[in-house]
């Protein structure tokens, strides 16, 4: 009998944080043939919506969940007023350090793949890093929405010329893309 097949989930939306997306890769991911470890961030305090209405749900189907606490000055009033700061590709993007720095710290040569699932997509450049370093693990980048041609964001001066290099990049490296429709992928390509 084959052993599940592990995986390692990098993201910035998972159970507490009320996102749509916490609640796909939950469902997406449960109740598969793969042992999932996460590595996510604390969403308390960020002013972020919270839920933990899956906090059973995630504790039969997922392995081990692997949380990053942040700076202590980083408070939800300062998180809120990063979104009017344009980090590439978004707010998020301050964690990627400590994701980085945190997943080094397992044995990643015991994963069969990484998986990085965005909302948000700072993640998939966490994910870049850790694959240039790691090139023999499988890396699979989930786009739950577009990223440069992501029609609800504000188009501030540079943004897609920025954002299209970030996707780009992060395109060639990715073992196999991911995408929710169709009609994203038309978008996109």
């Amino acid at each position: 009998m084959k052993t599940k097949d592990k995986v390692l989930l990098l993201t910035y939306a998972f159970p507490p944080n009320k996102a749509a997306e916490s609640y796909l890769c939950v469902k997406a991911l449960a109740k598969t043939n793969l042992l999932v470890d996460v590595v996510t961030i604390n969403p308390a305090n960020l002013n972020l919506p919270l839920d933990d209405s899956l906090n059973g749900f995630i504790k039969k189907y997922f392995n081990n969940i692997y949380t990053i606490n942040y700076k202590n000055w980083l408070t939800r009033n300062i998180f809120s007023l990063l979104r009017f700061l344009h980090f590439f590709p978004d707010r998020f993007h301050i964690f990627n350090k400590s994701v980085i720095h945190n997943t080094e710290k397992l044995n990643l040569d015991t994963y069969d793949v990484i998986i990085s699932w965005s909302q948000w997509h700072s993640i998939h450049l966490a994910a870049l890093k850790l694959k240039k370093k790691y090139p023999h693990i499988k890396w699979i980048l989930h786009m739950s929405d577009p990223w440069k041609d992501n029609p609800f964001l504000e188009k501030i001066p540079f943004y897609y010329f920025i954002q299209s290099n970030l996707e780009k990049k992060t395109f060639k490296y990715a073992d196999n893309l991911n995408f929710t429709s169709e009609e994203t992928v038309n978008l996109i390509f």
